[in-house]
């Protein structure tokens, strides 16, 4: 009987201790029906709730807006990582995205990634680390500027962010 009381006193005990590293970390979908053309020349793009598909024969950009609640400026250790999830159509295609921090009042900060070539109709990821953030901007904006080449899906974005949030 003694036994079985330590035994489910340390399940409780891990579960607890998961719970609370589990809690530090905080992962959020962004649907990309939040993204919009880069700007008016950018047409051919096909919003629906399956993600952004670029329809025409050149690349396409979008602009998305990425809402962090990290109350703690973004460090070495308490980062925060971009991710895009793409697909690519009938022929093999690539990703390139660039996540701004900052705004004309705030120093603006960029960090790009880029996609190697990617086999036709395959799913893939890229992953952006978003380095620290100067001083005292702890709930500055964040921008996703995303370029899609010709037929790429780009179908849902992820932010994990590494440090305590509201």
């Amino acid at each position: 009987m003694n036994s079985i009381r330590k035994l489910q006193f340390l399940a409780a005990l891990a579960l607890a201790c998961a719970a609370f590293s589990a809690s530090a970390a905080d992962n959020k979908g962004i649907s990309t029906l939040e993204c919009r053309p880069y700007s008016a020349a950018h047409t051919g793009l096909n919003f629906t709730v399956n993600g952004i598909t670029n329809t025409t024969t050149a690349s396409r950009s979008v602009l998305c807006p990425i809402l962090r609640d990290q109350n703690v400026a973004y460090t070495a250790a308490l980062n925060a990582f971009v991710s895009p999830w793409f697909r690519t159509g009938a022929a093999a295609g690539t990703l390139r995205c660039t996540v701004y921090r900052g705004s004309a009042v705030s120093a603006l900060a960029a960090t790009s990634v880029a996609s190697p070539l990617i086999a036709p109709n395959t799913n893939s990821v890229i992953s952006i680390n978003v380095v620290s953030l100067p001083p005292g901007w702890v709930q500055i904006q964040m921008n996703l500027l995303c370029t899609l080449s010709p037929g790429v899906t780009m179908a849902h974005i992820y932010l994990n962010e590494n440090g305590p949030t509201q």
